[in-house]
């Protein structure tokens, strides 16, 4: 009865399109290589480079409520195709060798692009289950949205070995994202509906009052609180780790010609084994007992990080274990958000999810200002020390707020 019902979802005319628009979204041969690319190629300083990234945030940051404002009031759809343009726009910059000032630029249309999909695009997903009355398989639908997602990536990396293999520009693998993303806006406006909201009340008119309705959300909602909060932990080592593993892999030689494969392939093909072994668990997976799991893998990859240290010439086992510190994060982390949506209500879905972007999005941008120093200072013992206080500092809350997600 269940894989019948599975099959409805992933064929459903209202499901289906969102899969081919997150396909074409994710499509990134450029990962793997993309401080490579910034230093080479557009010969940008790592400093200047999470200059950049801090921009992106803030930019997103700034934006985050406002866009889940016109989502809320003028559709989830039309804030999600907008994303889709004015991230394309943004991106475009990097194809050319241009002054600082306008990769600048291009990080602020990209962080609007982010802020624009960052709440709509659950808020539009969700409310379309909602909708069809089978809101109960929406946690099965990002676990197949997420499997769709890593075929993009395989794909995407297997693509970029070819490109590289053959001597073709990098430049090359960076034009095709924009091409990818004019289908996904195509496959937006013509195949995907926007879904009747019924609101329970007026929406609130000004900017004050919906921060204020997010940050009452999370307020009033203990269990949603903490979720946030470890997803905010986690999320931080995370993005930490993947803006440093290209020079971690540098500093202990690993030859850049296997970037791509690691980061890209590698990752996606395991994170997509984790993905059919959740899909079979998923109904008996608790929150608890996701958080464990994400503390295990960090302590995991924080032991490696310390071996290496007096065994520096058995880089294999860095490459295993950010594969599986990558693949199994990213997948959990997924996970762990669709446990969110029951403790927040559709009238305002968009706005709160937007709410919790924007904290999200300030603290990366607040750290980007001093990761980039803290890595130039030293680079090994930045990485490890960071691992340990931020997982030393997830354990204890999770510790003491564990009998909430029972």
């Amino acid at each position: 009865m269940f894989r019948f019902k599975l099959k409805q979802i992933l064929f459903h005319s209202r499901i289906f399109p969102f899969f081919i628009s997150q396909f074409l979204n994710s499509w990134a041969p450029w990962i793997g290589i993309m401080v490579i690319y910034f230093n080479r190629y557009l010969e940008l300083s790592f400093t200047q480079i999470m200059l950049l990234q801090s921009i992106f945030m803030f930019s997103s940051a700034i934006f985050e409520i406002p866009t889940g404002i016109l989502g809320d009031k003028f559709g989830r759809k039309l804030s999600v195709i907008a994303s889709n343009v004015t991230y394309t726009l943004g991106f475009s910059f990097y194809l050319f060798k241009l002054p600082f000032v306008f990769y600048a630029l291009g990080e602020i249309l990209m962080g609007i692009g982010r802020a624009f999909g960052s709440g709509s695009e659950e808020a539009l997903q969700y409310d379309t289950f909602k909708e069809l009355k089978i809101e109960k398989y929406y946690q099965k639908f990002v676990s197949l949205q997420r499997s769709v997602i890593l075929i993009s990536f395989i794909l995407s990396g297997l693509f970029a070995t070819f490109v590289l293999d053959k001597g073709l520009s990098m430049r090359f693998l960076w034009i095709t994202t924009p091409i990818s993303f004019l289908f996904s806006t195509l496959v937006l406006i013509f195949f995907i509906k926007e879904p009747k909201v019924k609101l329970e009340k007026e929406l609130v008119p000004n900017y004050k009052e919906y921060l204020k309705s997010a940050l009452e959300t999370l307020r009033e909602s203990k269990v949603l609180k903490t979720m946030v909060i470890i997803s905010f932990s986690f999320g931080t080592l995370r993005y930490l780790l993947n803006w440093s593993i290209q020079p971690l892999f540098a500093y202990f030689k690993i030859p850049v010609k296997y970037y791509t494969a690691i980061i890209l392939t590698s990752v996606s093909l395991i994170s997509l084994a984790v993905h059919q072994v959740l899909l079979k668990k998923k109904e008996n997976l608790k929150y608890l007992a996701l958080v464990k799991i994400l503390l295990a893998v960090n302590l995991f990859f924080i032991l490696i990080l310390l071996l290496l240290k007096f065994f520096a010439n058995i880089q294999l086992l860095l490459i295993l274990g950010f594969i599986l510190y990558r693949s199994l994060t990213q997948e959990l982390m997924q996970i762990a958000r669709s446990f969110w949506q029951p403790f927040i209500e559709s009238f305002n879905r968009a706005t709160v999810l937007s709410g919790i972007s924007f904290l999200n999005t300030l603290i990366f941008a607040l750290v980007n200002i001093f990761w980039g120093a803290l890595l130039d200072l030293n680079l090994y013992w930045s990485v490890v020390l960071t691992s340990i206080v931020l997982t030393s500092f997830t354990a204890l809350f999770a510790y003491k707020f564990r009998r909430s997600w029972k």
